[in-house]
């Protein structure tokens, strides 16, 4: 079975945890740090699990920290932003 990743990204220059889904974890970061920044990645996570998996603990991590959602302006995976506290 092919695996994904879930990962928590934390970016200091806009004080806020990325929650997202990534099946090449390392392109996906090159693609966020354009937008974002450089995450401090010694207070990141990264998980492996099987790809069907993924999208369904995105979600509900989604939804769970929902109340926590930071708005961090326009750009890739804006959306998917939550508050450092979390």
């Amino acid at each position: 079975m092919l695996n994904s990743n879930l990962y928590f990204l934390n970016f200091p220059q806009v004080n806020a945890i990325k929650i997202g889904k990534a099946d090449d974890i390392e392109n996906r970061y090159q693609s966020l740090r354009r937008c974002w920044g450089n995450a401090d990645l010694n207070n990141s996570y990264c998980v492996s699990l099987p790809s069907g998996e993924v999208y369904k603990y995105e979600k509900s991590l989604h939804i769970l920290f929902s109340k926590f959602n930071k708005k961090v302006g326009k750009g890739d995976g804006a959306t998917e932003f939550f508050e450092i506290d979390i």
